[in-house]
């Protein structure tokens, strides 16, 4: 007996154990999965799950429009998958370079199309460099997306749509390219762009027949293609406000190769299936399960084609995506051999982290055992101190708000420090770690060493200029709402008195004109801030905008007048020299207030 111990504590030595794959009965994992849907108010919600290439689990729960009572379906509800589009391009892109024996480290320079052939920043990109995010552009969402059914509007080709996009946007790089990944949609319409230039086929087309077909994704081929499958219907996408769900109005995406395609869950099972079978000795399988770049040795990182991240204790490769009211996660654990998709209509993106957190709970024994770092002392934690703005957005936009919007604030505790109200405790002099979610930050340093960026996840940030403050321009902005309500409150109660030398009514006219501008900036200003969307920047829906943007240039026009007209009364001594600091503060803050407007491409 004592022999047999000895030998199998020897065996377990020489042979670790493999992961282990449970996989519990399905009434106990639809009864889970039942629960989180009513906790989050999810009409309906597609799962599957594939092991090796063999599925082990595919069903379709609740409803896919809640008016009309039809329910959710495997083979005949049309889902919108949105940024997981991707996916499928890096396939085809893949596929087509290995076709064509070219390097993915190969300059795209001499594949452009003529429209592209000049621009020297681009020419000098490669194909690793789009399909991993790597370009140094920033994402451009603005106006890539309409408000029409996606299978009954009639839209222009991907080709027209890339060629209107490169010709409207300058696309300026907003860091170096190679160092960083940060999330953009540029590199995969590029990447579509690509595709129809060497392959010499419409984008389309050759996903339809070289990508789709092959794959069995039949339901997914015919709706690139424009056409119609009988007994189909679009899921309709819902937000949820006080309890009750709220139908959202129809997405149709502009560039197919980076935000959006049809398909169904059969269509997702198949490629996932394709996808869990390939052997890892595959290019496809060793560029797309490998990770090829990260930010830190710690953050995981990109593959092509997906976000490379810790789940437990598992590297799970996983791309997300959705529109309004529509969410989905598509997600493979190459150790195990393993790949899930779900996909349901609700806008809750905590929903989508409870479903996952569901079925690998279920399928995968012990997946969620956390990783553990011993704590690292830091002397002094001030320096790291302050405000941090993401540069994943574009300075063409208005997704330039996102620069004050999304912006974090890091304050120094004893021993750890808070980024965005979550504590990070330090493990180097420069990695800080948050068990909770088990996330990484990191500071990066220039070659003088003063702090550069701030690296969270596989989120990007530096250090906020002073005139990008949050604070102050909130404080200008409260500056300027006081001087105009004192503005106001003056006009109104010394109206009669504010005439010059008795008889001339133009001074006050112009600065009552002038502060009924500044009030429509200001009011409109409010409005943005308090219901700044980016689906709306997407939409290209800017009413408030505009709004903005008109009497922003108003407000510019009148501020020559408005300060002459402040001059001249001062000839007038009814003027007090309190008056006359209220109209002149006003205008000089006016013009703050425009330069403000300005940098975040408001006016």
């Amino acid at each position: 007996m004592k022999k047999i111990v000895i030998f199998v504590l020897i065996s377990m030595m020489m042979f670790p154990a493999l992961p282990v794959f449970a996989f519990s009965d399905e009434e106990t994992l639809e009864h889970l999965l039942n629960i989180e849907m009513v906790n989050y108010n999810v009409p309906g919600l597609l799962v599957s799950i594939v092991k090796d290439g063999e599925v082990l689990y595919e069903n379709a729960f609740g409803e896919a429009d809640v008016t009309t009572k039809t329910n959710m379906d495997v083979s005949r509800s049309i889902i919108q998958v949105g940024s997981i589009s991707k996916v499928i391009t890096t396939q085809a892109l893949l596929t087509l370079l290995e076709e064509k024996n070219i390097s993915v480290d190969s300059e795209i320079g001499s594949y452009l199309p003529d429209y592209l052939s000049e621009n020297a920043y681009l020419k000098g990109l490669t194909f690793r460099n789009l399909l991993t995010h790597t370009t140094g552009i920033a994402t451009v969402k603005a106006n890539s997306a309409i408000q029409e059914n996606p299978i009954l509007g009639i839209k222009d080709s991907f080709s027209e749509q890339a060629q209107q996009f490169f010709d409207r946007y300058k696309l300026e790089p907003v860091l170096e390219k190679d160092q960083y990944t940060i999330f953009s949609n540029v590199g995969y319409i590029l990447s579509g762009v690509l595709i129809e230039s060497i392959s010499g086929e419409r984008f389309e087309h050759h996903l339809s027949t070289g990508i789709l077909s092959s794959l069995d994704m039949t339901a997914s081929s015919e709706l690139i293609m424009g056409r119609s499958i009988i007994g189909a219907e679009l899921v309709q996408n819902y937000a949820v406000y006080g309890g009750r769900r709220t139908p959202l109005a129809p997405f149709s995406t502009r560039h197919i190769a980076s935000d959006d395609f049809l398909t169904t869950l059969n269509d997702m099972t198949n490629l996932m299936k394709s996808l869990t079978h390939l052997e890892k000795e595959s290019p496809i399988y060793d560029a797309m399960f490998t990770r090829q770049i990260a930010n830190n040795a710690l953050i995981s990182g990109r593959s092509f084609g997906f976000s490379v991240i810790r789940f437990g204790k598992y590297d799970a490769y996983l791309h997300d995506g959705g529109i309004p009211g529509e969410n989905a996660r598509l997600l493979f654990i190459p150790e195990l051999k393993i790949g899930v998709f779900l996909s349901y209509n609700n806008n809750s993106l905590v929903a989508r982290e409870r479903f996952t957190e569901v079925v690998l709970s279920d399928i995968i024994d012990n997946y969620d055992s956390k990783e553990g770092h011993e704590s690292y002392a830091i002397e002094d934690l001030t320096k790291f101190e302050g405000a941090y703005s993401p540069v994943n957005a574009s300075n063409e936009t208005l997704e330039q708000l996102t620069k004050v919007i999304h912006q974090i604030r890091i304050k120094a505790q004893s021993d750890a420090l808070l980024i965005d109200d979550e504590v990070y405790y330090p493990i180097s002099e420069t990695i800080f770690y948050n068990e909770a979610y088990q996330n990484y930050a990191e500071f990066r340093t220039d070659d003088d060493g003063q702090l550069e960026y701030l690296i969270v996840g596989n989120a990007i940030y530096e250090r906020t200029p002073i005139y990008q403050s949050l604070i102050l321009g909130a404080a200008m902005l409260i500056a300027m709402g006081l001087l105009n309500l004192l503005a106001w409150l003056t006009l109104l109660t010394k109206w009669s008195n504010l005439k010059v030398n008795r008889i001339h009514d133009t001074p006050r006219f112009v600065l009552l004109a002038h502060t009924i501008i500044v009030s429509g900036v200001l009011a409109f200003i409010l409005i943005i801030s308090s219901s700044y969307d980016i689906w709306d920047v997407i939409y290209g829906i800017n009413n408030a905008v505009n709004g903005t943007r008109l009497f922003g240039i108003a407000a510019l026009m009148m501020t020559v007048p408005a300060w002459v007209m402040v001059q001249r009364a001062k000839q007038d001594y009814r003027w007090s020299p309190v008056t006359i600091g209220i109209f002149q503060f006003q205008i000089l803050l006016g013009l703050l207030t425009s330069l403000w407007m300005w940098i975040y491409n408001l006016i």
